[in-house]
């Protein structure tokens, strides 16, 4: 029997063990976390969660991946900062899933980032059949044994054969002789009639440059063994090629080739290695387009942003400025010779018509004209500048937006080429592998190959992208499919013994499918896995094994382990998931039917009318079908619905990127990412339009909550009044992060230095000459209220308030940011390190100041702002929006959360499903009529997570 001391050993290498984890706030924790199951982090915002599972947990697994590498990399070891841990048994290899800003490369693709396209491409060089896009004829090589088959098949047995091989001549008389001395005594005119080459005669050439050597004469007889020999003979002789006429009859010619050549035609084809099919490589992209799908030239909307309006009403902005405005006199003449409605809308007008205007007719030069007439002042800057204003993106003409050369395109497998595959959503191309054909070679050569994109196709449509395509660019999807792409690349390659750290991976995700990606975490954990998830879902808190909740509050007032254990006992626990929790549990059992009564408070709230709408027409972008909605203004307005359906499609690429483009501000995203619609109704109704996503808040790691919100300059000022910055000449610039002087030289005042490891991700470290501290030893001996600017760096937002109370300037730029519950956050922080959430409320907060002082009504439009937020923290988030609607401003958001998409006043959702099947507006109007009357995935999500303790106390209205 094993002991009580084995079987503790034993639980304890099952068992992962963190010991008085202090990094960031962390209060001295110990925690144990159990390998072969998943475990949720939860907490409310600020509490720690990351610290623990990223800056303690993770980090030292990399950390100690490194130590197990060569001299060259356990080099930077000891400049890695260690977390701040007494110890940790038992880590694992570590993976980290975190929520970070996706490529902006257009060639990045969710084929290129989950490797898929690596494997689809191998796949392609291995079992692809080449056709010739000339003339439809099989591409292939030749060798005696297939060219004999083919032969047999197309004339059949007995047929007369004159076998010849195809020669390039530079001294065609010599070169005549000697055949003829080596026994070879034909050759064929261009009538392909036999000449004999004895008595001195000169073998013809042909239109090709080349002469024609008989090599032999034969009837057609299979396994004939000298037929075989003639045709080997033949394809030395040729060069790999040899051409066999039908003696009898018309003469009939056939060509073959030992490399890859047509057989109708002869046209060469490269050999397929997998380079052929990527179009990051000179020898696959596309010549035209470089392998982007895309060529820059003259957008026509951007050229007429505004297509509502008339001739008669100038829609054409490049004619608008000063020095082009002659230009709508010259179109006049144009105009009434050609017929050309002027007090028509330029959208309603004919093809005919607006053609007329763009290409021009006789002396009217127009648009296209006045475009290539300014491509010759290009030596200017200030033309290239308005050039570069009416520039987009067209689909490539020669690749169709494949991507690829004609060659690699010329590939397929089952009937469909690379680029066609990759056009499929991943639920299609998953059907596509499974029914896949193949022979018996073709199993040999691509039956694993087939099995592993099987597996990770199949992993991605688990965990909720079935509507995504290999060739969908990265830089279009949310922030929570972008997550999950990360997911499936990292658990499709089925590891063991490893341990996966992951953030919220059900942001983006709708309810209805979040069983569908604990189902995968489970089968991840089960394969022998610490599966370790940040999360403030409630059903992925009730599916965990093993759940940690830290608090009790944010920043100081948190860092402490409040409760370990299982979901059920953490359901009876006094924490605030715990409340949580009974509460979802209760009104589960208590609103699953959508009581009456709540629904009737829910319809009580629509009173409130709407000042106003937008109305997006015709919206087409990606899988949206051509859909028209209004956008009521003044209110909270929720978009809903399914992932995949249509709603960041919709919301940021065409109603916040479109209307910014209609009201001339310039877009926040790339010119390409506009979605395609008809117009835009109502902006007249706004002045400003902000979109608050889930990008990046700045590329320099200098940046932080301070600097963003611009309290650091507040700060600063305050520094550089001080006796001691006097006495030292130091001025408000000294105490700049971006200005050299007062900064540290090396690290340029981040604190940090990133070194690149070659082989290794990079690795970031403390500066050697500051010691992280950011500014030179001058600077840092000023002090204000007792801390230099190193120490206020790591002090928190409410620390600040207290610190600062009586300057008023600098208390306007903190309150905001503890008003919208990141008052934990460090001064200094650097803004990189922050979840999508607390960066989406940094970004309102630095507009909340300025949008409740002005009187210009704003539209804002929010993605999923509630990532990252425990459930207590959902309120704090809506008493922001209410205060920006108070102002006079209006919200749209897309959003999942059922908390919050209670509070809304309107709800728009889109669906029925993802990919090819949403697309479409399936319900508007209040929550209460949703309740009563909807049957959609989200109308249940609502009802199963209970309708009454959630609703927020006086709501959003």
């Amino acid at each position: 029997m094993r002991t009580a001391e084995s079987k503790e050993k034993a639980r304890r290498r099952d068992t992962i063990e963190i010991v008085g984890a202090r990094t960031h706030n962390l209060k001295g924790v110990s925690v144990s976390i159990p390998v072969g199951a998943l475990t949720v982090i939860t907490g409310p915002s600020g509490s720690g969660k990351s610290s623990l599972a990223f800056d303690t947990l993770y980090a030292e697994g990399q950390r100690r991946f490194v130590e197990s590498m060569s001299t060259y990399a356990r080099q930077f070891l000891e400049r890695m900062e260690r977390p701040d841990v007494e110890r940790i048994d038992h880590v694992l290899p570590a993976i980290a899933i975190q929520q970070k800003a996706s490529a902006r490369s257009a060639r990045s693709t969710v084929g290129t980032a989950t490797e898929i396209d690596d494997v689809v491409r191998l796949l392609f060089a291995s079992i692809g059949k080449t056709t010739c896009p000339a003339c439809g004829e099989r591409v292939g090589r030749d060798s005696p044994e297939s060219v004999l088959a083919d032969l047999a098949t197309a004339w059949g047995e007995g047929a007369r054969l004159l076998v010849a091989a195809p020669r390039a001549l530079m001294d065609a008389k010599r070169e005549s002789e000697e055949w003829a001395r080596a026994g070879y005594l034909r050759a064929l005119d261009p009538a392909r009639q036999t000449i004999e080459l004895s008595g001195g005669a000169v073998a013809p050439v042909w239109a090709d440059g080349r002469a024609r050597l008989v090599v032999g004469r034969h009837l057609l007889r299979r396994g004939d063994s000298e037929l075989m020999t003639t045709l080997a003979s033949a394809f030395e002789l040729g060069a790999g090629e040899i051409e066999v006429v039908l003696a009898d009859g018309d003469r009939t010619l056939r060509s073959f080739h030992r490399s890859l050549a047509c057989h109708g035609c002869g046209r060469s084809f490269p050999d397929p290695t997998p380079a052929l099919f990527s179009f990051n490589s000179p020898r696959g992209a596309c010549p035209v387009c470089e392998g982007f799908g895309r060529i820059v030239g003259i957008d026509p909307t951007r050229v007429v942003p505004n297509p509502s309006l008339t001739l008669d009403e100038r829609p054409i902005a490049p004619f608008n400025s000063p020095a082009y405005e002659s230009a709508y006199e010259d179109l006049k003449p144009a105009l009434k010779k050609y017929r050309v409605r002027r007090n028509v809308r330029w959208d309603a007008l004919t093809p005919e018509e607006r053609d007329v205007v763009w290409t021009g007719r006789g002396n009217w030069y127009g648009v296209e004209g006045l475009f290539a007439y300014l491509e010759k002042k290009r030596y200017k800057v200030h033309v290239r500048v308005l050039l570069a204003r009416y520039r987009g993106y067209t689909l490539c003409s020669a690749c169709g937006g494949a991507r690829l050369a004609p060659e690699g395109l010329a590939v397929t497998i089952a009937g469909r080429n690379i680029a066609q595959l990759g056009q499929l959503p991943l639920a299609e191309l998953l059907v596509f592998l499974r029914e896949l054909d193949l022979s018996d070679g073709e199993r040999a050569r691509g039956s694993q190959l087939v099995d592993d994109l099987i597996r990770r196709v199949g992993t991605l449509v688990e965990i909720g992208l079935p509507y995504l395509s290999l060739a969908r660019t990265v830089r279009t999807l949310s922030g929570g499919e972008a997550q999950r792409i990360q997911l499936g690349s990292a658990i499709g390659n089925s590891l063991t013994g490893t341990l996966y750290v992951l953030d919220e991976p059900t942001v983006g995700l709708h309810p209805r499918d979040t069983n569908r990606l604990l189902v995968v975490l489970k089968r991840l954990a089960a394969g022998g896995n610490a599966v370790v998830v940040v999360e403030h879902d409630l059903e992925v808190i009730r599916a965990a094994d093993h759940v940690i909740d830290l608090g009790p509050a944010a920043g100081r007032l948190g860092g402490t382990v409040v409760f370990a254990g299982s979901p059920a006992r953490l359901a009876e626990s006094p924490t605030a998931t715990g409340r949580a929790l009974r509460g979802a549990f209760e009104d589960t059992d208590r609103y699953g039917t959508a009581d009456d009564a709540v629904v009737d408070r829910l319809l009580v709230a629509e009173s409130r009318k709407s000042p106003g709408r937008l109305r997006v027409a015709g919206a087409r972008a990606h899988n949206l079908k051509n859909v028209s909605v209004d956008f009521p203004l003044g209110i909270l307005v929720g978009v809903a619905g399914v992932a995949g359906s249509g709603k960041s499609s919709l919301v940021v690429d065409v109603l916040a990127a479109g209307a910014r483009r209609a009201m001339g501000k310039g877009i926040s995203r790339d010119a390409d990412e506009i979605g395609e619609h008809d117009r835009i109704d109502g902006l007249e109704s706004i002045e400003e339009i902000e979109l608050v996503d889930q990008s990046p808040l700045g590329r320099s790691t200098r940046s932080n909550p301070a600097t963003y919100t611009k309290a650091w300059d507040e700060i600063r000022a305050l520094y550089a009044r001080t006796p001691r910055a006097r006495a030292l000449g130091l001025t408000k610039g000294s105490f700049s992060f971006n200005v050299e002087g007062g900064r540290c030289a090396k690290c340029e005042g981040s604190g940090v230095v990133s070194i690149d490891m070659q082989f290794l991700a990079d690795v970031t470290v403390i500066c050697e000459e500051c010691e992280g501290r950011r500014f030179t030893p001058d600077v840092l001996s000023v002090r204000l209220r007792g801390r230099n600017v190193a120490d206020l760096l790591e002090t928190t937002v409410d620390e600040a308030r207290e610190l600062f109370a009586d300057v008023p300037t600098l208390l306007a730029r903190l309150a905001p940011m503890a008003s919208a519950g990141l008052g934990y956050l460090r001064l200094g922080q650097s803004t990189a390190t922050l979840s999508g959430g607390e960066a989406q409320r940094l970004k309102v907060v630095s507009y909340l100041s300025d949008a409740e002082a002005t009187t210009r009504p704003t539209l804002f439009v929010f993605d999923e702002p509630t990532t990252g937020l425990h459930p207590v923290d959902v309120s704090v988030l809506l008493g922001v929006f209410r205060r920006l609607l108070r102002a006079g401003h209006s919200i749209v958001t897309v959003e999942h959360n059922p908390t919050f998409l209670m509070a809304a006043d309107y709800l728009i959702e889109l669906g029925p499903e993802g990919g090819d099947r949403g697309g479409e507006i399936i319900f508007t109007g209040s929550v209460g009529a949703l309740l009563k009357q909807g049957t959609s995935a989200t109308a249940e999500a609502l009802r199963a997570h209970g309708t009454a303790a959630f609703l927020p106390t006086g709501g959003a209205r």
